[in-house]
């Protein structure tokens, strides 16, 4: 093992001390989108990634559950996750390394079936209205 490393952990070296311990932890997330001219849906991805920022003292063992992980899909993993506890309860258990890290890419998955209700499904309960307006003026449109 590398010198300073915890076990089979080579992503966090020994001794870590913080005078706070805390993570802070960032869901970024990018909706594409294709409307139609009534609004509707016509088609839709959401691809996502969560940023962490650690400054736990120890070795912490954490565990990051979400309301409904079916509708996670695609997911790629900092070395630091469990992955067969992910692929078995669908929850991520990790001892997050020091510092700034990204803990996992993904996708929202759309459920096979109706077109209409996946494309739903991908976009979820938002708190985002788009509603397009095409006005003309004297000149052409505006």
């Amino acid at each position: 093992l590398p010198t300073g490393t915890v076990s089979n952990m080579p992503w966090r070296k020994a001794g870590v001390t913080h005078p706070n311990n805390e993570i802070y932890i960032d869901i970024v997330e990018e909706i594409d989108a294709i409307l139609s001219s009534t609004g509707g849906i016509i088609s839709s991805d959401v691809s996502g990634s969560i940023q962490a920022q650690s400054n736990l003292s120890g070795v912490p063992d954490l565990l990051l559950t979400f309301n409904d992980a079916s509708l996670i899909d695609d997911c790629s993993f900092h070395p630091c996750v469990r992955y067969t506890r992910f692929d078995r309860d669908r929850v991520v258990s990790f001892v997050p390394p020091d510092g700034p890290f990204e803990l996992m890419r993904y996708r929202v998955s759309r459920n096979g079936g109706d077109q209409q209700q996946s494309n739903n499904l991908a976009v979820g309960n938002m708190p985002l209205q788009v509603i397009p307006r095409v006005s003309y003026g004297k000149f052409g449109g505006e």
